[in-house]
């Protein structure tokens, strides 16, 4: 027997719900409430006085009150579907709350642990140059970790002096901003900035031409710096958990090496065509954002393994690209707590897909009952549709829908609607890049 979900846990429960309403059946639902009482104040009001006039009314209240109750349902389920993406809504935050406080007890920790050691006038706020040469002499000459030690700024020679490193943490720290001198570390590879209180980055750090790894996350960052194209052998870029509301047109031009993309917990609603340039692309992290659509070219990331675009809420409602098909070796594709209503049938071709999760979606397509039933089940009905589907381009269909109707010998996907007229009622502008989809096992011969 299926455990009863918690309210307390948000996601649970709105799995436990089911599929959210669709608010044009709840509009109907209002309506028809409306109606009810208002047929019932109607009778009450038309019956005349009589020693069975209380059991009258309570009998109409008592027929009232059945009558209502389906449609009191529907208005109910969708309103607890909004109270609690309301509260799924503040998780993201609650993360947050919960990585600060873990950073916090990281830095405590660190700071017992090193006042022990005999620099531990390093620690606090501002550091010289002096301080930072004993340290690095302890260390690797190539590499300088200043990890959890609460440095508020950084020299302003800084990258003039250690113009040999190759690795830097300055992660778990204060920082507010970073000198310009940072783009002095030529040879440098691996820099991590998680954690701290960055809100820009300085355009200097394009002019690091051979960093590899970059991890601002964690910052309070809105945008990155245009110049960062300039670190044209990234491989791995994180941007989780700051500010950004949106990443440049070049994006994708940019990184032609980067094989890890997180960008997690952040403001997006969009992402440029550009990241299709992403060739070497295998992770790409975009939960917690407010994306209401992606490009076809999407597609293009033909070596992606993993995408995540979950908890991205009402705000990704549109269909997904059916160029998403195309991602032949895609392992893990998570849309979970999103607002989809259907998938493409292109989602049967991602005949390498181990992971998929598309839990708390009022999916239409494919029906629930597929989806509950197993992954299995989803990825083979989607795959029956995408290889029984057969594709005509906008040009034929407006050219003459009467004779496509014939040329198949089927009828529209909706009973008693021939396809000739079906096909008359649809748009036929912007026909560069629409095609209309008929699927066999929905068509019926004339």
């Amino acid at each position: 027997m299926k455990e009863a979900a918690s309210p307390a846990d948000p996601r649970a429960f709105l799995q436990a719900l089911g599929a959210r309403p669709d608010p044009s059946a709840v509009q109907t639902a209002q309506l028809m409430l409306l109606h009810l009482e208002s047929d019932l104040s109607s009778k009450l009001a038309s019956l005349s006085n009589s020693p069975d006039q209380a059991e009258e009314v309570a009998k109409l209240r008592e027929e009232a009150e059945k009558a209502k109750l389906p449609y009191k349902s529907i208005v109910s389920l969708f309103e607890l579907h909004q109270i609690y993406e309301g509260l799924t809504r503040n998780v993201d935050e609650r993360t947050r709350k919960t990585l600060e406080e873990l950073n916090s007890f990281t830095e405590r920790r660190d700071i017992f642990n090193r006042e022990q050691e005999p620099d531990a006038r390093m620690l606090i706020g501002t550091i010289d140059l002096s301080m930072l040469e004993a340290w690095a002499a302890k260390d690797s000459p190539a590499k300088m970790d200043l990890s959890g030690r609460l440095i508020q700024t950084l020299p302003t020679s800084f990258g003039d002096e250690f113009v040999n490193l190759v690795s830097l943490d300055l992660s778990r720290n204060q920082l507010k901003n970073l000198p310009g001198s940072i783009g002095e570390l030529e040879n440098l590879e691996v820099l991590d900035l998680q954690s701290n209180q960055l809100s820009m980055l300085p355009d200097a750090i394009g002019l690091l031409m051979n960093l590899k790894v970059l991890n601002v996350s964690g910052n309070m960052l809105v945008a990155l710096p245009e110049s960062l194209g300039g670190c044209r052998k990234l491989v791995e870029l994180n941007a989780g958990f700051n500010q950004l509301a949106h990443i440049s047109p070049r994006f994708g031009y940019d990184f032609s090496y980067l094989e890890n993309l997180c960008l997690h917990s952040n403001k997006l609603t969009f992402l440029p065509p550009s990241v299709g340039k992403l060739k070497r692309l295998k992770v790409l992290d975009l939960h917690f954002n407010n994306i209401k659509s992606l490009p076809s070219s999407l597609g293009n990331l033909l070596s992606l393994e993993k995408l995540n675009l979950s908890n991205n809420f009402s705000d990704f409602g549109g269909m997904l690209p059916e160029s998403i098909g195309d991602l032949i070796f895609l392992t893990e594709l998570d849309l979970s707590f999103n607002q989809i209503r259907v998938l493409p049938d292109s989602v049967g071709a991602l005949e390498n897909l181990k992971v998929l999760k598309v839990e708390n979606n009022p999916l239409v397509v494919p029906p629930l009952d597929v989806v509950e039933h197993s992954m299995e089940a989803l990825l083979e009905y989607m795959s029956v549709r995408w290889k029984t589907s057969e594709t005509y381009s906008e040009d034929e269909v407006c050219a003459s829908p009467r004779a496509m109707s014939l040329k198949g010998g089927m009828r529209s996907p909706f009973a008693g609607i021939s396809l000739a007229h079906w096909v008359s009622g649809r748009s036929c502008s912007g026909r560069n890049s629409v095609s209309l989809r008929l699927y066999h096992k929905q068509l019926k011969p004339v």
